[in-house]
Order: C-alpha cells, then structure tokens, then sequence
C-alpha cells in the first residue's frame, strides 16, 4: 500500500480516475485470460463447457445434492456415494469423478456415517434421473460438508437444492 502511495505522490498524481480505470481495464484483461470462473456459473451453462474445471465444478454439485437428497428422505430411499451413482446421475468420467471423491472423501465418509448409510450397490430406478437435479446457483455453493441454509423446492415433478435467501 505504501509502495503506491509513493507511487503516486512521486508522479503527482492528482486525479485518480485515469489509473482506477487503467487497473481495472488491466484486471478484466487477466480475468479473460484465466478463463471462466466456474463456481459462480449456473449449472445449465457449466453443462455446456468440456473443461476439466467445469467438470469438477458440476461433479461437485452432483455430490452436493445427493446429499441434500439424502439428508431430505427417509432411509430406504437414500443412496451411498460412490462413482457409479454419479456418473449415472450427472455424467461424466470415471476417472475424473473418482477423483472428485477422493478430494471429498472425508465428508462423503462423514455423511455416510451420520445417515447411518451401509457401503453397497445403489440401484438408481430410471425414473429417478427424471426428478432429480443439481442445483441451478449463479452463487457459489458451500462447501460440502458445512451446514447451510438450504431448502429443498419441488417444481413441477423436479425436485432442486437450492439456497435459500
């Protein structure tokens, strides 16, 4: 801060309009170069990008909102996490979403244990992948595992976690 301020003083700089703008100009320029920021993004347009990031990003969401499934029905309707389910509910590579697992694997754990839900196959009804969704968010979505104001909304015969505001 202070090497700015020196900065300033030793150009005489008296209006700073000029170099606010030049900055921002500048960090916009660097923001389109680092690509989309694919947290904030709504889910129907993260669908449309092939990029790894983009594909985490939803990946995560997926996990996100079976867990919000889960934690929303009563014990024979819940499902245990693991690559299979996702991928048959959000798509994707295995390999990619076994990663994405294992970079949450604490908090899957911790789900797993908390809703009392025993390892095994998830048998998915086809009808299921009809009603459930990820959620649709343009704000970025907590971090899994934390507690959240979340409420769950049915439209039509969709059922979404979404944030509540």
């Amino acid at each position: 801060m202070q090497e700015i301020r020196a900065y300033l003083l030793s150009q005489q700089v008296t209006d700073l309009r000029p170099v606010v703008t030049s900055w921002l100009l500048h960090e916009v320029e660097k923001m389109k170069q680092e690509g989309p920021h694919f947290a904030v993004m709504p889910t129907s347009q993260l669908s449309r990008y092939r990029q790894e990031g983009a594909t985490k990003e939803r990946l995560r969401r997926a996990i996100y909102a079976i867990m919000q499934w889960n934690r929303a029905n009563e014990p024979r309707r819940r499902w245990f996490l693991n690559v299979s389910l996702v991928k048959a509910l959000a798509g994707g590579r295995k390999d990619l979403i076994g990663a994405v697992l294992k970079e949450h694997q604490a908090e899957v754990d911790q789900h797993h244990q908390e809703l009392n839900i025993p390892r095994g196959i998830t048998n998915i009804p086809s009808w299921y992948r009809r009603i459930f969704s990820c959620p649709r968010s343009q704000r970025p979505i907590p971090g899994i595992g934390k507690t959240s104001p979340l409420r769950r909304r049915v439209k039509g015969s969709r059922i979404e976690a979404s944030l509540s505001v």
